[in-house]
């Protein structure tokens, strides 16, 4: 789980925290400091997507048109315009698009060239 109240106590003044979908602070040292908040780091899909409906497999989907997000980068400002409780990832996208902050994708910069849009 996500705990925006826990997370805003480990960001300095107006910094930011780097988290992957758990909520764990994770070391991702291709971020560039100058990535956006609310940022979404992506990558990649490297396995099998599948669309599934009442048990069956509706369709095999094309990965090299998806991307996986990999974590978040969230700023104090974010952060407290959240509200607190805790969030699975999918919660948190929503409550901070709630929030009214945009989304802006970092993708990992071994994987330039990779285009699923």
């Amino acid at each position: 789980m996500i705990e925006p109240q826990v997370l805003k106590r480990r960001v300095p003044g107006a910094g930011r925290i780097v988290i992957d979908h758990r909520g764990e602070e994770i070391a991702a040292e291709w971020v560039p400091d100058d990535a956006p908040v609310a940022g979404l780091l992506v990558g990649k899909v490297n396995e099998a997507v599948k669309q599934v409906e009442a048990g069956q497999v509706i369709e095999y989907l094309n990965r090299d048109a998806l991307w996986a997000v990999e974590g978040f980068v969230l700023g104090r400002a974010v952060l407290e315009a959240i509200p607190e409780g805790d969030y699975l990832a999918a919660e948190l996208i929503d409550a901070v698009a709630a929030a009214g902050f945009a989304w802006q994708v970092t993708l990992r910069p071994d994987q330039h060239g990779t285009d699923p849009l």
